[in-house]
């Protein structure tokens, strides 16, 4: 239904969530369909209240997107204008929770995604000139698909003592700018998230003290707990880079997404969110009665709002591929049981390897057959292309992997070395491979015969490559 000319007798209140000095927030329920939302109230009296509230409102307007809470209605009741918004649960808060209870090298992978979609999700308020003032974990929320938004958020004012002391367990999140020159920019919001990704990692707050002033007094000295040892040193430094006491030597949202492991965490992230865009859209029409005469099918569609929020362009080929993708995927209604991608781009995706079953994965690669010298200058020329499935060989060293569609990575319960074969073996054609190294890979190599390694086992002639090359 259309949740439109709703008012205070449409909902019922169920539970008090906080308070501040300037409203409430409610948990509320809809009488007609007893869907849970919440509803915050804002004091409407004064001028300058109902220029907050109504910024607030506007900038929720203009924001809405999968990065942030949708507003749902408002309307004014007695003294208060109500902002009634869906309802997310899964914040950030409890994620530091349940991450402490995993594996540290899986917490670091997972970390390494959240910290990505937190960028992300934060970059698309900066593009929109937005500032979020009040960036804790309470206020981020993981959605279905793994993607970040962020809640109340309003718009950069001047802030003086008194506000900042007002937003209670907002304070311990912000920079010592905020602080010092009474000032909150963009470079503060970086700082805010780099507080929360150390806090994802170690469960604590990295300006930890007994009590918030205290911890305030150590952010304004820029005095903050090193990372221990298990944190890789790209994110190390990619966080003290973001707690830097110094706003000018904090990196952007858009410098941030163009690192090597978050843009692959970015890559990744835009291949679930197609997967689950298509799940959805099956279901959706599963759901639906289908006529005899016609047949309603499921076409996975392009997220063009997930490529204009990218960091700068992305990599041509990459976007090349998936374009070409859709196209190709337009033209196969209604033949739409398995998703190909067609490029004159070698490309590396993963779909399902039995279509009864969704836990097997295999991967694609495409080879395209080498051109003559004189077509190379010749883009209208088709390039002949087949597709050829990889898999992993079964072997032993599987016994000490975790493999998570196209990611593998050691279990860490012992020092095995792990040398991992794929079938079948590429004996013609071009085809490009690339691999984007997240933690350690010692070599690379190409075999022309079929064989197998034990643990601890590895050729005597392989290409070693440079870990900082990948």
């Amino acid at each position: 239904m259309a949740l439109s000319g709703l008012g205070n007798n449409d909902f019922r209140i169920l539970k008090k969530l906080s308070h501040r000095a300037q409203g409430r927030t409610y948990m509320a329920e809809l009488l007609s369909t007893k869907d849970l939302f919440v509803m915050k109230k804002e004091e409407y009296l004064s001028d300058e209240d109902k220029a907050r509230v109504q910024l607030q409102i506007e900038q929720m307007k203009r924001l809405t997107s999968k990065f942030t809470v949708r507003l749902v209605c408002s309307f004014q009741f007695d003294v208060d204008m109500c902002i009634v918004m869906e309802l997310c649960e899964n914040d950030l808060r409890k994620t530091i929770a349940q991450l402490q209870m995993l594996p540290e090298p899986e917490r670091v992978t997972r970390v390494w995604a959240i910290v990505s979609q937190v960028i992300r999700s934060l970059d698309h308020l900066h593009t929109n000139n937005v500032v979020h003032q009040k960036i804790k974990p309470e206020n981020i929320f993981v959605n279905a698909d793994g993607s970040i938004r962020f809640g109340n958020f309003v718009g950069a004012q001047p802030l003086n003592e008194k506000d900042c002391l007002s937003l209670g367990s907002t304070m311990v999140y912000m920079a010592p700018e905020v602080w010092l020159m009474k000032r909150c920019d963009s470079f503060s919001n970086i700082f805010s998230c780099g507080v929360i990704a150390a806090e994802l990692l170690t469960g604590k707050h990295p300006f930890y003290a007994n009590n918030e002033l205290a911890i305030v007094e150590r952010i304004k000295k820029g005095s903050f707990d090193k990372l221990p040892a298990f944190v890789p040193y790209d994110l190390k430094e990619l966080i003290e880079s973001m707690i830097d006491a110094d706003y000018s030597k904090r990196p952007t949202t858009r410098q941030i997404m163009i690192q090597s492991t978050i843009d692959t965490y970015l890559r990744i992230q835009l291949e679930k969110e197609k997967d689950f865009e298509v799940s959805q859209n099956r279901a959706k029409v599963q759901s639906k009665p289908q006529s005899s005469s016609i047949r309603v099918v499921s076409v996975p569609t392009v997220d063009e709002q997930v490529y204009q929020s990218y960091p700068a362009q992305p990599d041509p080929q990459y976007l090349q591929a998936v374009q070409q993708q859709h196209a190709y995927q337009q033209n196969q209604i209604p033949n739409q049981n398995q998703i190909s991608t067609i490029s004159s781009v070698p490309v590396l995706e993963t779909v399902p390897s039995n279509p009864q079953s969704s836990s097997k994965k295999v991967y694609y690669i495409k080879k395209a057959k080498p051109k003559q010298n004189s077509e190379i200058l010749k883009p209208a020329i088709k390039i002949q292309e087949e597709e050829l499935e990889i898999y992993p060989v079964d072997s032993p060293v599987l016994a000490d992997v975790h493999i998570h569609g196209n990611i593998y990575t050691h279990t860490q319960e012992n020092e095995n070395k792990c040398t991992i074969l794929f079938n079948p073996a590429v004996n013609k054609g071009i085809v490009k491979l690339v691999i984007r190294n997240l933690h350690s890979i010692k070599a690379v190599g190409i075999v022309d015969e079929p064989f197998l390694f034990n643990q601890n086992e590895e050729p005597s002639t392989c290409i070693v490559v440079d870990n900082a090359g990948l």
